[in-house]
């Protein structure tokens, strides 16, 4: 190719946003409440029953299913005696760990706060939320605990729903 008489422009430099940073939870905004389930069924816990259970509680506590942390879930057999049929007292336990600055209520702003949020929507709606997905118990008792909360002592919350 020939030589241009005509000036080339000078090359453009482009400055290309960066992606926006997202905060990592810290330890005074990430709280950790305990909580402890009971409830009665007329069949023994399944591995089925138990990833039920995982999704349909982190539903009802409005949370992603990665709040619920260290999930147990065990079922023990008691025989009534007058119709000789078994019953099953499931037992569930876990923790809900979360930043509380990432929480769509903004009204919660303490561990305390945050395991009053899980008392009350657990009790008032997980039997229901349970039994949508095929899941039939009653019975429920709900018990959280906050320690080392942001008052300085542990607070314990025991709800019992029949």
């Amino acid at each position: 190719p020939k030589p241009s008489d005509k000036p080339t422009k000078a090359p453009t430099v482009q400055i290309l946003p960066t992606a926006k940073p997202t905060l990592v939870p810290t330890a005074t905004d990430t709280v950790t409440v305990p909580v402890a389930l009971t409830m009665t069924s007329d069949t023994a816990a399944s591995s089925t029953d138990e990833a039920k259970m995982k999704a349909v509680i982190a539903s009802t506590i409005n949370l992603d299913t990665s709040a619920i942390r260290n999930l147990a879930m065990t079922s023990t057999s008691s025989r009534r005696r007058r119709r000789l049929l078994s019953s099953y007292t499931w037992a569930v336990a876990f923790d809900v760990m979360v930043s509380l600055d990432a929480l769509e209520d903004d009204s919660i702003t303490s561990a305390s706060g945050l395991s009053s949020s899980i008392d009350s929507s657990l009790s008032s709606n997980l039997v229901t939320n349970l039994a949508a997905d095929g899941v039939s118990v009653s019975g429920l008792t709900v018990t959280t605990t906050v320690t080392s909360d942001d008052d300085g002592d542990s607070d314990a919350a025991t709800i019992k729903v029949v």
